[in-house]
């Protein structure tokens, strides 16, 4: 009986699942990873606007991130709504879909390597080992920034593609379906999967001769995808079309040509490679296709072994057709390099491919270890060659630079206690700083305005509180009210070229008021401006440490020389 239970399927891969999220819920729990910066600036706040339908009440404290589907972010939100003061238990939730994401690429893993085979133990290990310790992968265990969770999703389902393409016995119709299905749900979390969905249709579209009934099934595939995007963002598209007249707001307005933004179609076009550039694209990732700063060989190392594959397969074309027989790894090779191409022609932003990063690693290992020699000398120094370079990879996180993390922290969100006036307006000045709303608004009646935001001086269109209908309406707001007015501001490095024009529109509003470092963990930059009679009756946490915001500024200033 104990025999029949141990060899039993289920069993066996309920205790995986376990296994692999007690290793995510470690990691997480003892690193306790975060990007606060997307966490203060929206990951925390559009729950909270939802709930309590203070979208359009407060004017774009966000910026464009203002207006996407709060649902992802529903869950960590309410995490610590209930838990704060238990960072442990948030970070345990939080790790276990970094916990799922690992099971559900194992099981992909063994599509490409028999684990009966006992010379493939050692390769399925150093594609695990490999594929979980990225820089984008690791660094985003049990943080708010939703990448692993749409990951999560796109494995489920190219898992049912993977296993289809390799044994074409069972594709089923509504397996297809549910595929698409699955992948669909990702897209409609985040929209930033979306390179995968693309990528998945077109590989199913070049890849048609693998499948029993091609147009039924990638129909099927498609209508599943759409069945998945409208269930999940469905009625918030409903929501913007209501609200903005385009459904996509503010996306794609360049079609919808909604009143409240201009008529062209926005987009992030900041690290996406121009020209020459394109063909050597992950020898410049490091650094300079991020947000923020990191370190990994794992693009160079990749992009070299596929233009050397390509090369030794292109010097026998024979190579080619030999290759077309093996569905799955063809298969595996076209939607890669799909999904690399439009990434790095839509996005660009490195920390948006943990799918693409984690499945690089199987193409690695087997590309690696398929040189054969009977010649001793050359085997040793080959597989040494080889040792060395995965170690240098899988230690990536040990000498690498992470975003950010809460382990100083005692509570996941920590605000000073700020008591507002009835009727209070408050303007925000530079983003990240909408994540403070949800704190203050637990005791405060108040309403929120979005002001100039430093990044919209590189990212065209992206200031939407300054264009049209919405600085329309703030400055009635502002013009009709009639009590105090509080102003939150981010201080920033001084030595960026457009801080001077940002800095003399936060002045204007600084006259008569008492500004000093609002005391939070969200983010180091935040000063609050109060009027000069009201600061005691304001400011009621006396403990606070009294630094200015110019000597905050030095401070961030010095910070930022060090990273650099």
């Amino acid at each position: 009986m104990v025999f029949k239970i141990l060899k039993n399927r289920v069993f066996q891969n309920s205790i995986l699942l376990l296994f692999f999220c007690v290793i995510a819920v470690v990691i997480s729990v003892v690193n306790k990873f975060e990007n606060r910066w997307d966490f203060t600036n929206y990951h925390y706040y559009n729950p909270f606007a939802f709930f309590y339908n203070r979208l359009g009440f407060d004017i774009v404290p966000a910026s464009v991130n203002t207006f996407f589907n709060p649902l992802i972010d529903i869950p960590l939100y309410l995490m610590i709504k209930n838990f704060n003061d238990n960072l442990g238990l948030i970070f345990a939730f939080q790790g276990l879909w970094f916990g799922g994401l690992l099971f559900v690429f194992y099981k992909i893993v063994l599509l490409f390597f028999d684990e009966k085979k006992i010379s493939n133990f050692f390769k399925i290990l150093m594609v695990m080992l490999i594929a979980s310790t990225g820089q984008i992968t690791y660094f985003q265990i049990g943080s708010s920034t939703n990448e692993i969770q749409v990951a999560l999703f796109a494995f489920i389902s190219l898992y049912v593609l993977f296993d289809m393409i390799k044994d074409q016995s069972l594709q089923k119709w509504y397996k297809f379906f549910i595929a698409g299905l699955i992948l669909g749900c990702a897209l409609g979390l985040k929209s930033t999967i979306v390179y995968i969905c693309i990528a998945c249709g077109i590989s199913l579209i070049f890849c048609y001769k693998y499948l029993e009934k091609p147009f039924e099934f990638i129909l099927l595939f498609t209508l599943g995808g759409l069945s998945g995007y409208l269930a999940v963002n469905g009625w918030w598209m409903y929501k913007m079309w209501d609200l903005y007249q385009n459904p996509f707001f503010p996306f794609l307005n360049g079609i919808f040509k909604s009143s409240w933004f201009d008529d062209f179609n926005y987009s992030d076009t900041r690290f996406i490679p121009q020209g020459f550039r394109k063909f050597i694209f992950p020898y410049t990732w490091n650094g300079q296709n991020a947000e923020t700063y990191f370190f990994d060989f794992r693009g160079m190392f990749f992009y070299t072994l596929a233009i050397c594959f390509v090369v030794y397969m292109s010097i026998k074309p024979a190579r080619w057709k030999d290759f077309a027989k093996n569905r799955l790894w063809c298969f595996y090779a076209v939607f890669l390099f799909l999904s690399y191409i439009i990434w790095m022609n839509l996005f660009g932003i490195y920390r948006y491919i943990i799918v693409m990063e984690m499945l690089s690693a199987i193409f690695f290992v087997k590309i690696l270890f398929s040189y054969k020699t009977e010649n001793n000398i050359r085997f040793a120094l080959y597989y040494s060659f080889v040792v060395i370079a995965s170690t240098i990879l899988i230690l990536i996180p040990k000498d690498s630079y992470e975003w950010d993390n809460l382990r100083k922290e005692k509570k996941f969100v920590d605000v000073e206690k700020v008591k507002l006036p009835e009727n209070t307006l408050l303007k925000l000045y530079n983003f990240p700083s909408a994540g403070v709303i949800v704190e203050l608004a637990k005791e405060n009646k108040f309403r929120a305005l979005g002001y100039k935001h430093l990044n919209a001086t590189y990212m065209k269109g992206s200031d939407f509180v300054e264009r049209g209908r919405f600085h329309k309406i703030r400055d009635e707001i502002v013009k009709n009210h009639k009590g105090e007015t509080v102003v939150i501001y981010r201080m920033m490095n001084s030595m960026l070229p457009w801080y001077q024009d940002y800095m003399i529109s936060v002045n204007k509003e600084l006259d008569g008021k008492y500004c000093r470092r609002l005391e939070n963990n969200l983010d180091e930059g935040l000063c609050i401006c109060v009027p000069e009679n009201k600061k005691d009756e304001i400011l009621v946490d006396k403990n606070v440490d009294e630094l200015s915001c110019e000597d905050e500024t030095v401070k961030i200033k010095n910070n930022f020389i060090k990273k650099t």
